[in-house]
């Protein structure tokens, strides 16, 4: 009896076993019926019949497509037949990812977060004198929606002048039908209206209408807000319908997104996007996300794609400090803005206090605006730099944030009102290293010149990017000449040799992976032996030959 006892423990044990193993043969991409959604990309050599051929042999279902960026989105019930498809067509396949899920960058209101006059921490009242906004520029908000009915958003809500409203026709061919007043990506028509409240209330921080002797005012007095809707009344969506908005929003004339959202899955689809929005002249503005942690290994996309087209915005609190919630980052989050009990527009005509990066991210976007009422032919990068250039450094963002500094409007738009001039005016570099400048206030295009002693020091692109060269140090300055004749110079620019330091010194460069050891220098090195051994060799000879004589 006891043999067959531990017969059966010992047959259940090893099911167990394999059960255990078979669970585990899963691939990391693989999922279950519920996420069998993919965004694909196919080399460009690909007819789109062949791919719809590919597609039917494997069971996959065309949900949608993004030909900006050559991007597919798919779905398939059967995990086995998608690795098929993977092993069949590798070689054709740059990247397949699942349609991660997204959702809203918030924090629960709670009194601890709060904190008073939020806006005018960015020093709101100042900037004001410069520009309120202007209706030439266009935001789009890319969340939940917008209340659109809101007394304080209803005159502010961008309107498609293109499309004739109601008759059922795509009049200006954009591919979306009556989109006069943005879209809705979830319900797939043009009525983006928030049933969550959280895109309101990002609106209403960009654009709540001022000086109208109602509510509250947003950053831009005057602006177009563009309300993109891909999540839900649950403020839950996907990385595609993400990624929807962004392509609509640089195909429509929006200078600006803000992305109030996050998923901490990267997406290789969601960074074409970015830099295909970035190649149209429009910035993503994304909120690092509420989890206390550090960016730099814990990101949040999109805030932290790689993408140059992202500003990444954590959240301040009135102290000077970062807010408790926030994430920071010394390479991958940007600057802070105030995110902590903001209070602005929400559902049913009504306000509220929201506390999270969700806000704060609004606050950099609504700042942008005021740069373009100033000059609405900013390039996507001078509106990066103007940002990114002009914050209040604090001492607290040492090392977590990586301008260091809070945002500042009266700061930016002051310095956007100066006089042609380089940004940044003073940096050092090492050598090797590069760095791209900005021409802030230029009229036309610029002719970008490198002055140093020695003109091997450095070089400098058509677009401003200047470049030290491997093995040199010294000083320089970089002058800007635009199409007017009106001419920049920066300070001195100090290039450091960390090579060796110093003129007669020997340098020894590193290989990669091998701890200092380079088969290039190896072979030389040796050479190097080859040759004092024949200068020793022709010494002798040679002094013999003087003794002779």
């Amino acid at each position: 009896m006891w043999k067959g006892r531990i017969l059966f423990l010992f047959v259940f044990m090893l099911s167990c076993v394999f059960l255990h193993s078979f669970a585990g043969t899963k691939g990391e991409n693989e999922t279950g019926p519920e996420d069998t959604v993919y965004m694909i990309k196919m080399k460009k050599e690909i007819l789109a019949s062949d791919f719809d051929t590919i597609l039917d042999k494997h069971g996959f279902k065309l949900l949608k497509n993004f030909p900006q960026i050559n991007v597919s989105v798919v779905s398939n019930p059967n995990p086995q037949q998608v690795q098929v498809f993977k092993e069949e067509q590798k070689d054709k396949i740059i990247y397949m990812e699942l349609d991660y899920p997204v959702s809203v960058v918030e924090t629960p209101n709670d009194k601890l977060f709060y904190d008073q006059d939020s806006i005018k921490r960015l020093s709101i009242e100042k900037s004001w004198d410069f520009t309120t906004g202007s209706f030439d520029v266009v935001i789009a908000v890319s969340d939940t929606g917008i209340y659109s009915r809101h007394e304080d958003l209803a005159n502010q809500i961008w309107t498609n002048f293109k499309e004739i409203p109601n008759n059922g026709k795509d009049d200006d061919e954009n591919g979306f039908v009556d989109d006069v007043s943005g879209w809705n990506f979830i319900s797939s028509n043009g009525k983006p209206q928030d049933e969550h409240g959280h895109g309101t209330h990002v609106a209403g921080i960009i654009g709540a209408e001022g000086n109208n002797n109602f509510g509250t005012s947003g950053i831009n007095w005057d602006v177009f807000v563009m309300p993109l809707k891909f999540l839900d009344k649950n403020g839950s969506g996907t990385t595609s319908g993400g990624i929807s908005t962004i392509l609509y929003a640089a195909d429509n004339g929006a200078k600006v997104l803000n992305a109030s959202w996050g998923s901490s899955s990267n997406s290789a689809a969601l960074t074409d996007a970015l830099n295909y929005a970035y190649s149209k002249g429009m910035i993503t503005i994304a909120a690092a996300g509420n989890n206390s942690a550090n960016s730099d290994k814990e990101p949040i996309y999109p805030a932290g794609s790689d993408s140059e087209g992202v500003i990444a915005i954590a959240s301040s609190a009135s102290d000077g400090q970062l807010s408790s919630f926030s994430n920071f980052g010394g390479t991958s989050v940007h600057l802070a803005a105030p995110g902590s009990n903001v209070l602005s527009t929400y559902l049913n005509n009504t306000f509220k206090r929201m506390s999270g990066t969700s806000m704060a991210a609004p606050m950099a976007s609504g700042v942008a605006g005021l740069l373009l009422a100033m000059d609405k032919n900013l390039s996507a990068l001078e509106l990066k730099n103007g940002l990114l250039n002009s914050v209040i450094i604090r001492e607290s963002y040492r090392g977590i944030l990586i301008t260091e500094g809070d945002l500042d409007a009266s700061v930016t738009l002051q310095q956007m009102n100066e006089e042609f001039k380089i940004w940044p005016h003073q940096i050092n570099l090492k050598n090797g290293d590069s760095f791209l400048f900005s021409a802030i206030k230029a009229r036309g295009q610029v002719v970008w010149r490198v002055n140093a002693k020695d003109k091997k020091l450095a070089t400098i692109d058509a677009n401003g990017r200047l470049s030290a060269q491997a093995g040199k140090s010294g000083v320089l300055t970089v002058t800007a000449i635009d199409e007017q004749g009106h001419e920049a110079v920066t300070g001195n620019i100090t290039v450091v040799n960390t090579n060796g330091g110093g003129g007669g010194g020997c340098t020894r460069d590193a290989y990669a992976g091998d701890s200092g050891t380079n088969p290039k220098s190896n072979s030389l090195a040796l050479l190097g032996y080859v040759l004092l051994l024949f200068s020793i060799l022709s010494y002798k000879k040679l002094k013999k030959s003087f003794k002779d004589f």
